[in-house]
């Protein structure tokens, strides 16, 4: 037999499939990577947020600590003043009824 035309049209075309199918595995393994490369930075940076929210909700209780710490000694002190104040006045009263 012959020169077939069919054959070899048909062997390019096998060819030419052959190099689209492996160009599609290649862009469909790029496109995986990419996509597990972008999970990757997503879970990174909602960890880093969580751990800076961790954070700032740290320093807002230590800030609350310690305005309720500076509130505390400040009722602690006009009360004991209030107590020195009634004391005296007990005591001047009770000179002046003597």
């Amino acid at each position: 037999m012959g020169f077939n035309p069919f054959e070899e049209i048909g062997k390019a075309a096998a060819g030419a499939g052959a190099f689209l199918q492996d160009q599609g595995n290649n862009v469909a393994h790029a496109v995986s990577e990419g996509a597990e490369q972008a999970a990757k930075a997503a879970n990174d940076v909602g960890a880093f947020l969580a751990e800076q929210g961790n954070n700032v909700a740290h320093a807002v209780g230590d800030g609350a600590e310690q305005a309720a710490k500076a509130v505390t000694s400040g009722a602690n002190q006009v009360a004991e003043a209030a107590a020195k104040g009634a004391d005296a006045a007990v005591k001047i009263a009770g000179a002046g009824a003597d």
